[in-house]
């Protein structure tokens, strides 16, 4: 029974992956914590271990790819902020930024 539990919660954690609710992952920590726990204390056949097993490995590559996509956003949001703040090129071919032009033209930012 409480492979079967724990593989339900599996299940709704992949559906939260899947779905990019990222913010719902810490509530699954604890009763998956809790179930593990109670199953490596009954145990359980064969089966159901691997069928356990599986889902955390699917769960574990979700969660890589999803860290992966936002590792990816950040960086392009910091590149489109470092644009953003370009506001020409020198002569030699440098970013000129608003705070640049200010000093150039002797005023604060």
């Amino acid at each position: 029974m409480t492979a079967k539990a724990l593989l339900t919660l599996l299940a709704e954690e992949k559906a939260a992956l899947l779905g990019g609710r990222l913010d719902t992952l810490p509530a699954y920590q604890e009763e998956k914590a809790r179930l593990a726990t109670v199953l490596e204390t009954r145990g359980a056949d064969a089966n159901s271990l691997d069928a356990v097993r599986s889902a955390v490995e699917e769960n574990h590559r979700l969660l890589g790819l999803a860290l992966t996509a936002c590792r990816s956003a950040s960086d392009r949001l910091g590149s489109l902020q470092q644009r953003a703040r370009t506001v020409g090129y020198t002569a030699a071919g440098g970013r000129l930024t608003h705070t640049d032009q200010a000093v150039e033209r002797g005023t604060r930012v």
